[in-house]
């Protein structure tokens, strides 16, 4: 890369539009990316809110999706449209999803995980690797008000 690539990626402010599941995170995380955003190289904001998701395991309701030729869950657009409105606005603007994955839905955190991707992915086709999808997971021995770490699954 020459000097002056090194020089305009120096340059680059970037975005990151936040797509929350609860109530907690939308009025928490901003917070928790404050000192991220002091550096003046970032700007992290919560774009929506959603209501989670959990795995699709009806058969029925596959078969339905299927015969209709639905590629994802009606509600599930929202995730991708308001992914893809964000992004938008700059090149240098990235989306991530945050649930709050509680205990109780630990064991479907692959399948979830995945149901998010699949929304971005269907919606964003090109613009799918400015997106992420991470859970906020309680620490070990934390309370429950506790502090919380993000955790990322890998395709």
């Amino acid at each position: 890369m020459s000097d002056e690539g090194v020089i305009a990626d120096l340059r680059c402010f970037f975005y990151f539009g936040l797509i929350v599941t609860g109530k907690g995170e939308r009025e928490h995380l901003p917070k928790l990316f404050r000192s991220l955003m002091q550096t003046g190289r970032c700007n992290f904001q919560v774009v929506s809110r959603i209501g989670q998701r959990s795995p699709i395991t009806s058969e029925k309701r596959i078969l339905r999706m299927v015969g209709s030729g639905q590629m994802i869950p009606d509600k599930d657009d929202e995730i991708g449209l308001h992914a893809r409105r964000f992004l938008s606005t700059s090149k240098c603007a990235y989306v991530l999803v945050v649930d709050d994955l509680e205990q109780s839905r630990a064991g479907d955190a692959r399948q979830v995980f995945e149901r998010y991707r699949k929304a971005l992915d269907t919606i964003l086709s090109q613009d799918k690797q400015r997106a992420a999808v991470h859970f906020l997971v309680n620490m070990l021995g934390a309370c429950r008000r506790g502090p919380f770490v993000v955790r990322a699954l890998a395709r």
